[in-house]
C-alpha cells in the first residue's frame, strides 16, 4: 500500500536499487536491505495490525496494547520465516517499478497462511 511505497522510497535512499551488480545490488546490500526491511517495517506493520484489529473489535487501546505484548513475538517470528526470502527475491530479481506490487502479492500469500493458522487454532480450541 501507500505506507510500504513510502517506506520503500526511504529504504531506496539508504540502499539504492541501482547500486552494485544486478537489479538490486550486491549480495551484502540485498541482505542488509532485506533484514532492515523485515525487522523495521515488518515489526511496525505487524504491531499496527495487532493493535488496530483489537481496537476495531471493541477493545480499549490499553487492552489492545496488552494483547500486542502477548502476540508480537509469535507474529514477528512467522513473518521472519517468510518475508526475508520473499524480499530477497524482490530486491534482487524484480524490477524496481514492480517491487511494491510483488511485496503486496507476498503479503496476500502470507495473510492467507496466517488466517489458516489462526482458524485452525480457533477450531482446535473449541
Amino acid at each position: 500500500g501507500i505506507g510500504f511505497d513510502l517506506w520503500l522510497g526511504q529504504l531506496d535512499n539508504v540502499f539504492p536499487p541501482e547500486s552494485g551488480l544486478g537489479l538490486g545490488g550486491t549480495a551484502a546490500e540485498i541482505g542488509a536491505k532485506t533484514l532492515t526491511n523485515s525487522l523495521i517495517w515488518g515489526t511496525l506493520a505487524n504491531s499496527f495490525s495487532i493493535v488496530s484489529r483489537r481496537v476495531l473489535e471493541g477493545s480499549s487501546p490499553y487492552a489492545a496494547v496488552q494483547y500486542w505484548s502477548t502476540r508480537v513475538i509469535e507474529v514477528t517470528s512467522n513473518d521472519l520465516r517468510f518475508f526475508p526470502v520473499w524480499n530477497t527475491i524482490t530486491f534482487s530479481a524484480v524490477p524496481h517499478d514492480y517491487q511494491v506490487s510483488f511485496v503486496a502479492m507476498g503479503a496476500l500469500i502470507f495473510n492467507i497462511y496466517i488466517s489458516l493458522v489462526a482458524n485452525a487454532r480457533a477450531a482446535r480450541d473449541r
